[in-house]
């Protein structure tokens, strides 16, 4: 009984010495984070902005638009989300950064079904990707 006392202050040493070094590793990250991000309403730790989402979610994203501006990020769960709701936003948004926009990220099931991502559905949208395209609506369409 004496040795399970002794043993009990080292874990939870062990503990709080874990806990400090997270905090410090969480602080440390944050300055190296990119700071020039549109506004964001405050969001909870775990789920993000998903609380701020009603029964309507175009109507509560209308409502955070009008407190946040026209471009704000959210974060659902962790994924950092880019809102824009202003349809001359959207179309520079759309025009400068169309390379970022439209394509997706590879998925390993893609790339075995589709011959290394060659057909219209999966390509990265690139030189190829619309080479395929104007077959496709002259060909097909």
């Amino acid at each position: 009984m004496f040795q399970e006392l002794l043993l009990w202050p080292s874990w939870f040493q062990i503990f709080i010495i874990l806990l400090l070094v997270l905090l410090l590793l969480s602080l440390l990250t944050k300055k190296h984070r990119a700071k020039n991000l549109p506004p964001s309403p405050p969001r909870l730790p775990i789920i993000g902005n998903l609380h701020q989402l009603g029964k309507l979610p175009h109507r509560s994203l209308w409502k955070l638009s009008q407190k946040c501006g026209p471009v704000m990020l959210l974060n659902f769960g962790n994924t950092p989300v880019l809102i824009v709701s202003s349809p001359e936003t959207a179309k520079q948004v759309l025009k400068t950064n169309d390379i970022d926009c439209f394509s997706r990220p590879p998925s390993f099931g893609a790339t075995k079904m589709t011959y290394n991502l060659h057909d219209i559905a999966f390509a990265p949208y690139d030189h190829y990707w619309r080479e395929i395209r104007k077959l496709c609506v002259a060909e097909l369409f």
